[in-house]
């Protein structure tokens, strides 16, 4: 057996001459190089998956006393509690377990410089991963479809420089789906599925009568037990849950001002509440990020996912010109006030003219919340013209007319 190489980077995009496309595959890339895997479902790699991925990976439960396994090939850990409280607290393992002692810490058995090396006495790494959504009470099930990857040592028959015994690193995807009958969760307690061995669902339930919804945390645990060698084995890799209810709009946003009073007092969060009232959140995550599919009109998402690379679209926004408007800001340093008034002005009129345009006077937008409708009714007919009026007032900075964006 020969040692794997690195494979040869396909695209996933075929490049076509666009940024769309650059971006689209630099994002592909960057998940393939830092949380895998980059060979493909089955890959084989010359080290550990632990020197090669920074993130998606989740630690076995807990230390157990007297499995030390000197000859193990894997984690080893330099500082571990072994009193009575440290083996009951223990959830996860110590972040020491960060440098592979089976390979030294580099590919080929050197040790790393000393300066790298950060301490991290106290830190530990989780052995769960998961995420908390809503759905109606009225929901009759949902599917949760967990997936990982664990990677075994193999011998290659090869030795390196130093006359040790190469190995390289076989990946075994394992991908398992669940059906969840909400009728069988009680909220309170703790629901558990076993999906393979020692690597179990964990799935909590909270009652939220006021919003008619149950709120649901579900885990990804790996309970294995594992001497202060760990074994690469017991490691999960790429983990991921998916969950969805048939494809249906099912799932509800963590919060939505249209129905939520959370009873904001502070003004510029009921702001900010207003003008991002359509960009909602449907999960929460739990050690890792989390994604959704929203159906566009519902206020509802079909799917909630855990992700550990969270990407964002932004749109592209491109500014109107205003006609007369002084924009440049080397004439806005030099400019007197009259000047600088006269600059100035066409922004406010244009914010006046925007607030009264049909469909997009403010408290007039259907859906509005009432509670919501007396920081629009400022930017109204009466507000815009109050705005040109003061626009001319000593001390009176233009632009702060007390308008706000108003999403179509």
């Amino acid at each position: 057996m020969t040692v794997p190489v690195a494979p040869i980077y396909r695209l996933t995009h075929e490049p076509d001459g666009t940024s769309y496309t650059v971006r689209a595959n630099l994002v592909d890339i960057l998940e393939r190089e830092l949380l895998g895997p980059t060979g493909g479902p089955e890959e084989l790699l010359p080290v550990s998956p632990r020197q090669v991925y920074l993130v998606g990976h989740i630690a076995p439960m807990k230390l157990a006393e007297g499995r030390a396994d000197p000859g193990a090939d894997g984690d080893d850990l330099t500082s571990v509690r072994t009193d009575e409280a440290g083996s009951r607290e223990q959830s996860g393992v110590p972040a020491e377990a960060a440098d592979d002692a089976g390979t030294g810490g580099g590919a080929d058995g050197e040790d790393d410089d000393g300066e790298d090396a950060v301490p991290r006495q106290g830190m530990m790494i989780p052995a769960s991963m998961g995420l908390r959504f809503q759905i109606p009470r009225d929901l009759a099930e949902f599917t949760v479809t967990a997936s990982w990857g664990t990677y075994n040592s193999t011998k290659t028959g090869e030795v390196d420089r130093n006359g040790r015994p190469v190995q390289a690193y076989r990946r075994t995807p394992v991908g398992v789906t669940e059906p969840i009958a909400v009728a069988d969760l009680t909220p309170g307690r703790t629901h558990t599925r076993v999906l393979s061995g020692q690597v179990c669902l964990r799935i909590d339930t909270y009652d939220d009568p006021s919003y008619g919804r149950w709120l649901v945390e579900i885990a990804l645990c790996n309970d294995q037990e594992t001497p202060p060698t760990i074994p690469v084995s017991e490691w999960l890799f790429q983990t991921k849950l998916h969950v969805k209810a048939g494809g249906a709009a099912v799932f509800m946003p963590v919060r939505d001002v249209l129905t939520h009073d959370a009873g904001e007092h502070n003004e510029e969060m009921r702001r900010l509440d207003l003008q991002y009232r359509d960009r909602l959140e449907f999960a929460v995550g739990r050690t890792c990020s989390v994604g959704w599919a929203e159906e566009r009109g519902t206020r509802r998402a079909t799917a909630v996912w855990t992700t550990w690379l969270p990407v964002a679209e932004t749109p592209q926004t491109q500014a109107e010109p205003v006609a007369g408007a002084l924009l440049d800001m080397d004439a806005l340093a030099r400019a007197t006030s009259d000047a600088l008034r006269a600059g100035l002005a066409p922004l406010v009129d244009g914010y006046g003219s925007l607030a009264e345009r049909p469909g997009r006077r403010c408290g007039r937008v259907a859906g509005t919340p009432a509670r919501h409708r007396d920081r629009r009714g400022r930017g109204g007919p009466g507000g815009a013209r109050a705005a040109r009026s003061r626009r001319g007032a000593p001390g009176h900075r233009p632009g702060r007319a007390g308008l706000l964006p108003v999403h179509e």
